[in-house]
């Protein structure tokens, strides 16, 4: 084993190097640093340039070389990756989720916001801050099927508006009317055969006199 001690100066003032050399590994620059594994084997504030453009990691303001600089890469020895929304360790471009919402990217309309995930009349707002998800021009708030635009008023359930079921307060989707008279059997409707004659249930102020 050899070592060698050398004085010098950098920055104007007076430094001591060492030079080791141990079955052939040497540290020319004192940095702690063997030469075999130094970028700069002659200057001992650098040792590592990760993008190998000539310019030292300590130097270097943007050390993998992707166009990121180092103060806004979530990984800046990373050439890959440069984002990491979630914070969870795994960028961006690897990440399957990235705003780690439960909702992989590839489902989520809004990867990045993890307040959104579903965007039903594709509008660009989504659907949590939407007041009117299926834009069919009735709010959220009022519309029995906030997430079906064919559909807004149909509280019985049965697949039809209210403007279009005859017999809008009772499930009747096959809209029977046996005496066509624009009453759905289902409504109670008592003179079902249109013969004038109606049931002793049926009120009489309803009926003909």
């Amino acid at each position: 084993n050899t070592n060698q001690f050398y004085a010098g100066t950098r920055g104007g003032g007076i430094f001591m190097g060492a030079t080791s050399t141990s079955a052939g590994d040497t540290d020319t620059d004192g940095d702690g640093v063997p030469d075999s594994t130094d970028a700069f084997d002659d200057d001992a504030t650098e040792s590592v340039d990760t993008d190998g453009d000539g310019t030292g990691n300590n130097a270097d303001t943007d050390d993998d070389g992707d166009g990121i600089a180092d103060s806004e890469d979530a990984f800046p020895l990373d050439s890959s990756e440069s984002i990491d929304t979630d914070g969870d360790g795994t960028g961006n471009v690897a990440d399957t989720d990235d705003d780690g919402d439960g909702v992989a990217d590839s489902t989520d309309a809004f990867p990045l916001d993890s307040s959104e995930s579903i965007d039903t009349d594709g509008d660009g707002t989504g659907d949590a801050a939407d007041t009117d998800d299926d834009n069919d021009g009735v709010v959220d708030d009022s519309d029995t099927n906030p997430l079906d635009s064919s559909l807004y008023d149909d509280a019985d359930g049965d697949g039809l508006n209210a403007d279009a079921d005859n017999c809008p307060s009772t499930s009747n989707a096959d809209q029977a009317d046996a005496d066509n008279n624009g009453v759905g059997d289902a409504c109670g409707e008592s003179d079902q055969d249109n013969d004038r004659c109606y049931r002793f249930s049926r009120r009489l102020s309803n009926g003909p006199y």
